[in-house]
């Protein structure tokens, strides 16, 4: 960290720090948006509290994936960061003659890191809230702000603002997780409650009214009777932690388990398939293109899904919407922030397949919860071997895929 005199003067930076300094302002004007992003973060790192007026620039720009990346560092470093993260949080239009400047600071990826930047800034730098503001009154103003995020029609926003209540254990917030609970439905159903989970599990029974810690007993009983086994085993983990069930009414885990419903298929997937010789598929990028070998043999359920999906379209006009050097490329997200799916979930196919460099597989948020999201390995990497899907290889035009970048758009279709 820097002292604040050598924030505001550069001649008062180290040498080093200075060529990386440097190297990160070149990059901030970077054609690649993975590059500019990483950047904003670096320079942030490295300027400190000097950057400050730049870094407010920046979050009001209309691309995304940089503004969220300003925003994430404005609430590390910035002398005042409450102020310009509370709009981006409430997604509140502050330019209405600026339409894509309002557009990019309602987008759920800006509005989630505002959300979270406004919980460190309360964490972890008490320093930085704004002086001639009560305390109580800022506290007050910012749980309004992750109660409405709750409560928001995206579901990945709702599910930040209910996770982040934990934070606030009073009977206002748990009335909040309780109507999110409620509200959710559709694709985001299981993330939003969740997310309610989460909160509950980082309050604890002594801070509750009677009322309050009655609801979310209520809540977590539900959780119990949910036909998703990851809020079950939450629910169990936060009742066990915050003490607001007794040990009586709290299931055992092998309970949980085995007193699922059964699994229904959701109508819109293809039969399930027997062992085949699947076709390969091309991959056709801003980049080039690139061939994918199936295999229908070890995973067949997941190549007839995934097979699917591309006789129907669903990739067209897709992006890679995540990409980790020497890692993974990732896409298929309809959303394209990696929140989104086909509308149902396809069961995993787990295997000891290696993950070598150009292996495909599924990404997934637990076992059996894969969907259109696929991934390419850029590099060896046995830590996924036996927890992700395996259903293809990459093999022609790995090339193509070192190139890839956040943003690039992609097509698939099979090859006769």
């Amino acid at each position: 960290p820097l002292p604040p005199e050598a924030a505001a003067r550069e001649s008062l930076l180290p040498p080093w720090r200075i060529r990386m300094l440097r190297a990160a302002v070149r990059q901030l004007e970077s054609p690649h948006p993975g590059v500019r992003r990483e950047a904003v973060g670096a320079w942030a790192n490295l300027r400190g509290a000097g950057c400050a007026a730049e870094l407010a620039r920046l979050a009001d720009i209309d691309q995304p994936v940089i503004a969220a990346a300003a925003l994430a560092a404005i609430a590390r470093i910035h002398p005042d960061p409450v102020p310009l993260l509370m709009g981006p949080a409430t997604g509140a239009a502050v330019h209405p003659a600026a339409a894509p400047r309002d557009q990019a600071r309602r987008s759920p990826l800006v509005r989630m890191a505002a959300l979270e930047g406004l919980a460190s800034v309360l964490q972890d730098r008490p320093d930085a809230l704004p002086a001639g503001l009560p305390r109580d009154r800022l506290r007050r103003a910012v749980e309004d702000a992750f109660c409405a995020a709750a409560l928001d029609d995206d579901f990945p926003v709702a599910a930040t603002g209910a996770r982040l209540l934990a934070d606030f254990p009073d009977s206002a917030a748990v009335a909040c997780l309780d109507r999110a609970w409620r509200m959710a439905s559709g694709e985001g159903t299981a993330e939003i409650r969740r997310g309610v989970i989460a909160a509950l599990a980082g309050l604890s029974a002594d801070t509750l009214t009677a009322p309050a810690r009655g609801v979310a007993a209520e809540i977590l009983q539900r959780g119990f009777d949910s036909p998703d086994l990851r809020i079950r085993l939450e629910a169990r983990a936060a009742a066990v932690s915050n003490g607001l069930l007794p040990d009586a009414l709290i299931p055992a885990q092998e309970s949980l388990r085995l007193t699922l419903p059964a699994v229904r298929r959701d109508p819109r997937q293809p039969p399930v398939a027997l062992p085949f010789d699947a076709p390969r598929v091309r991959c056709l990028t801003d980049k080039g293109e690139f061939v994918i070998a199936l295999d229908g043999h070890l995973a067949p359920n997941t190549c007839a899904a995934f097979l699917d999906l591309v006789a129907k379209g669903f990739y067209d006009g897709l992006t890679f919407h995540r990409v980790v050097p020497d890692f993974v490329v990732q896409g298929g997200d309809p959303r394209g922030d990696g929140w989104g799916g086909p509308g149902y979930t396809i069961r995993s196919e787990w295997s000891p397949a290696p993950y070598t460099r150009g292996t495909v597989g599924i990404a997934h948020d637990g076992k059996d919860t894969g969907g259109s999201q696929f991934f390419i390995t850029l590099s060896e990497q046995p830590h996924l071997v036996g927890r992700y899907t395996v259903f293809g290889r990459v093999v022609k035009g790995m090339d193509v895929v070192d190139r890839l970048e956040i943003g690039d758009r992609f097509r698939l279709e099979t090859i006769p």
